[in-house]
């Protein structure tokens, strides 16, 4: 365990080592195109996880989250090779702007990455037939109960840092905006995805705090909003829009 914490910790040095180099090199913010994004994406998440890790011990956690980590890291090495050079930015994008929304926002993102790991395990146990132990069925069923409960709670903890986080980013996104094109809000489809991104991520925070909604209904609302993330992360940059962009030299927001 001490030897897969310390791994990770190395792990989150060099992805840290790596995103300053770049910024270095490129002699801008650190998230100016999909890749280094995604690269952002990945480091802030690995500080979460080591940060969840060593506050809430919850069992299991590390053998999910590093491997999930892997896997986004692997689909970013596979992005293509002009996604990964360094281009000079058009003439909208040289803004300060870029580099406090665009940031933001994605760390957002990297909170959610972790709570959808926690909704993983959650479902994993919650779906897992009990096996008794040496303490017999109950003992195993009450220990199963526990690590519903823990993994529950972390899912709320690490999906309340990154609505925050979400909001205020896509405040700026907003004021960015009105210095750009002249208006707060365009209806863009990326802008529209953000919001009901937030908007999910909302709902489910009420229902758990004016409500009581936890369990199962809560963590099926946080895998509802992950997808919602990856669709307003990714997929929505296919769509035509005052934010449609080349994956190569414009940011992902």
């Amino acid at each position: 365990e001490k030897a897969g914490f310390w791994a990770l910790l190395g792990a989150t040095l060099a992805m840290v080592g790596a995103i300053s180099a770049r910024v270095v090199l490129s002699g801008r913010g650190p998230v100016s195109n999909f890749y280094e994004a995604m690269l952002w994406l990945i480091g802030i998440a690995m500080i979460v996880v080591i940060v969840v890790d060593r506050t809430y011990k919850p069992p299991y956690f590390a053998a999910m989250a590093v491997p999930f980590l892997l896997i986004l890291l692997g689909v970013t090495y596979l992005f293509p090779a002009d996604w990964k050079e360094i281009h000079p930015l058009v003439p909208a994008l040289r803004s300060y702007w870029l580099k406090i929304h665009v940031t933001v926002i994605v760390s957002s993102y990297g909170a959610f990455a972790v709570s959808f790991v926690t909704s993983l395990l959650y479902l994993f146990f919650r779906y897992t037939k009990v096996k008794p132990g040496a303490d017999g069925l109950e003992a195993a069923e009450i220990k199963r109960k526990k690590l519903l409960e823990l993994f529950d709670e972390v899912t709320y903890r690490t999906i309340l840092l990154g609505v925050p986080l979400l909001g205020i980013g896509t405040i700026l996104g907003g004021i960015w905006a009105n210095e750009a094109w002249g208006t707060y809000w365009s209806w863009d489809p990326k802008e529209t995805w953000a919001l009901i991104t937030f908007l999910i991520y909302i709902a489910y925070l009420h229902t758990r705090l004016m409500r009581g909604v936890t369990g199962d209904r809560a963590i099926w609302f946080s895998l509802i909003g992950f997808a919602a993330v990856i669709f307003t992360f990714f997929g929505v940059n296919y769509l035509p829009g005052l934010h449609s962009y080349g994956f190569s030299n414009t940011p992902a927001k």
